[in-house]
C-alpha cells in the first residue's frame, strides 16, 4: 500500500528529521526578503514563507492547520536569524 506521503494529495510526513528541515523549509536571504516586501506585520511574513517553502517541497499550498508545528517554529526561528 502506498504512504500517504506519496499519495496524490501531498501531506507532510508525520515525522520530519533535523536535516529535512534545513534541506527543505530554510528560507534563504532572498525568500526572506521577496515575502518581507510583500507583507506589513510579522505574522503575515511567517505565513507566506511557510506557504512559499510548502509549496516548493510539496507544490501545493496546504491549509495553515496542515502545516507541523515543528515546521512552523523552524520557519520562524530561521525567518529571524535570516533578517537579523
Amino acid at each position: 500500500m502506498t504512504s500517504i506521503e506519496r499519495a496524490a494529495y501531498s501531506r507532510f510526513k508525520r515525522l520530519i528529521t533535523a536535516l529535512e528541515l534545513h534541506l527543505f523549509f530554510a528560507p534563504n536571504r532572498d525568500e526572506v526578503e521577496w515575502a518581507a516586501a510583500r507583507t506589513d506585520c510579522d505574522e503575515h511574513l511567517l505565513a507566506q514563507l511557510l506557504m512559499l517553502k510548502s509549496y516548493q517541497r510539496m507544490g501545493c499550498m496546504p491549509k495553515r492547520d496542515e502545516i507541523p508545528e515543528t515546521v512552523v517554529d523552524f520557519v520562524r526561528r530561521a525567518t529571524v536569524s535570516s533578517s537579523g
